[in-house]
């Protein structure tokens, strides 16, 4: 999920070659609903988005699903979103700009 659509597109790309199923959504409304129609086995999620953020994107989802899998990646590193994270079971959370590979390497991880 990323609201910025140069970005999206550029993530999807980069997932594309490298999963065999990458979904997208620019706010944390159409992610819950990719989530419902695909049920994908790791989300990558941006914090501040319009509709619905991030943070309450993951907290809707962990309630009907507490073993999904999310990585974060963001322009904010504050404490409050950060600690949100944490309380939230998050581990992996990027600072932008994000290297690609290691996006890629912690998907990896987190899908092993």
């Amino acid at each position: 999920m990323e609201d910025e659509v140069l970005i999206r597109e550029m993530l999807k790309e980069i997932f594309m070659s490298v999963f065999e199923n990458v979904y997208t959504a620019g706010n944390g409304l159409q992610g819950i609903s990719r989530y419902e129609e695909f049920a994908p086995d790791l989300i990558i999620t941006d914090i501040k988005m319009r509709k619905m953020d991030g943070l309450t994107m993951i907290e809707t989802i962990q309630h009907t699903d507490p073993d999904q899998k999310f990585i974060i990646i963001t322009a904010y590193s504050d404490e409050h979103h950060l600690k949100t994270a944490k309380l939230l079971g998050i581990k992996d959370v990027l600072i932008k700009p994000v290297d690609s590979r290691e996006l890629i390497e912690r998907a990896r991880e987190m899908l092993q």
